[in-house]
């Protein structure tokens, strides 16, 4: 019913970890997203470390396929391909993302990446993150992957990716129908 039933410090700046892709997806799923664009991942994105799709350099993919394995397998290479698709480079979707964030009113959010890597100035509420999640789910993008326990991309050259959830309550809990 959206009444805060218990907190504790729910103000208290924290790193957020994949979390912080829940404000990446809200970023990019803005007014110019286009689910069918072509994106192409950069040898930047294929190198990244941590949980990814094992994106190959060069390859070509839909930028919802990515979204899909950003959202349900929190993919750090989808991460970044799309973030450098939708801005140029990352650094310049770092300075979108600070915007959105100020638009959004969360005051308690810094984040030095799309992804949630490690880093010195990269943190967020519990009160942000609650906000981050009830947008997310509120656009139908975002929502249907979020409930996805598994799902599988295909690269315009054919090769199929399968992904997984990173979202351990999904299938366990009943009613648990996503964020991330």
């Amino acid at each position: 019913d959206g009444e805060v039933r218990w907190a504790r410090e729910p103000d208290t700046p924290l790193p957020p970890a994949s979390l912080t892709k829940i404000l990446t997806a809200l970023e990019l799923l803005g007014e110019d997203w286009d689910a069918d664009a072509i994106v192409t991942v950069s040898p930047r994105a294929a190198a990244l470390e941590g949980t990814r799709m094992r994106l190959r350099a060069g390859e070509r993919l839909h930028a919802g396929d990515l979204l899909t394995g950003l959202v349900v397998a929190s993919a750090n290479d989808a991460c970044i391909a799309l973030a450098e698709h939708a801005a140029g480079s990352v650094e310049a979707f770092m300075a979108r993302l600070a915007v959105r964030a100020r638009d959004l009113g969360l005051a308690g959010t810094r984040y030095a990446n799309p992804c949630g890597l490690p880093a010195e100035d990269h943190a967020t509420t519990a009160r942000d993150l609650l906000r981050m999640g009830e947008r997310a789910m509120a656009l139908p993008e975002y929502a249907r992957r979020a409930a996805l326990e598994s799902a599988t991309v295909t690269t315009l050259a054919g090769r199929r990716i399968t992904l997984r959830t990173t979202n351990m309550l999904l299938g366990r809990v009943p009613g648990v129908t996503g964020v991330k």
